[in-house]
């Protein structure tokens, strides 16, 4: 099945096949294993955890994707039994195409493509998913975000993504990514952007440290609350804002305060 996949695969990316044919230069890599914190350095995690930095850049981690696909083996499963008790992904890896699948329990899977640069889901998600949750919960997202965008509607084109295949190709961003003497190594952000935040979570390192932490609880609770307040903003209230001919940072004041006096009469 992931045979024929990766087929469809190469098909949406032909675009990167004309890439140059010359035998890429070798990277200087080294490896680190560094301290590895969950939320705290209070609650540290026993064997640390293992970055790689390739040619003597030191601000761009890069992670081995065998201990990232063993660290969301453990850590999902952990941190909510009951949705994700059957949550597990399996890994394999074609090596004379470059490819690299991680294949779930529900049969979703991302495939890294390591020649052209690019990243594809046959159903990103079905990918993100709980395993033993609904297919897309849309109950807890607020239905604007601050500037008035309607989140319901974004998330509804997401929803209609199922069964489809998405790609992007982050070689047109410069994105690095390396697959050098065995190892499949991306940047430690690229991952955490693509399989940690549906869990409100990402990975931080400061050269020294891993820490994993909720994305909200990184915030000052006042821009959190903040937030909060700003998506019950309603059209009407906007439209009012609007005829006042404020500037930006009038008008978001404006905003919150007709907000607070709806929240609190």
């Amino acid at each position: 099945m992931i045979g024929d996949d990766r087929k469809r695969l190469q098909v949406c990316n032909t675009a990167a096949e004309t890439a140059g044919e010359a035998e890429p230069a070798k990277h200087q890599i080294e490896m680190k294993v560094v301290p590895f914190y969950i939320d705290s350095p209070e609650n540290s995690i026993p064997g640390g955890f293992t970055l790689y930095f390739a040619d003597g850049v030191k601000d761009l981690p890069y992670v081995e994707l065998t201990d990232w696909i063993g660290m969301m083996n453990e850590l999902v499963p952990s941190a909510s039994p009951v949705l994700n008790a059957d949550y597990h992904i399996d890994m394999a890896v074609d090596e004379e195409d470059g490819l690299v699948t991680m294949m779930r329990e529900n049969e979703s899977f991302m495939t890294v493509d390591f020649v052209s640069g690019s990243v594809v889901w046959n159903d990103y998600c079905a990918f993100i998913q709980e395993a033993n949750g609904p297919y897309q919960d849309l109950a807890c997202i607020p239905p604007a975000d601050r500037n008035g965008q309607p989140n319901l509607l974004a998330a509804a084109a997401i929803r209609s993504k199922h069964s489809a295949f998405t790609g992007v190709s982050l070689s047109d961003y410069g994105i690095p990514m390396i697959a050098q003497d065995g190892k499949y190594l991306l940047p430690m952000q690229t991952l955490s952007a693509f399989m940690l935040y549906p869990y409100f979570l990402s990975m931080y390192c400061n050269r020294e440290c891993v820490m994993l932490s909720a994305v909200m609880e990184m915030k000052p609770p006042v821009d959190e609350v903040t937030d909060d307040l700003m998506a019950l903003v309603t059209p009407e209230m906007r439209a009012r804002a609007e005829m006042m001919n404020l500037s930006e940072e009038e008008t978001f004041g404006t905003l919150l305060n007709m907000v607070k006096t709806w929240c609190w009469t």
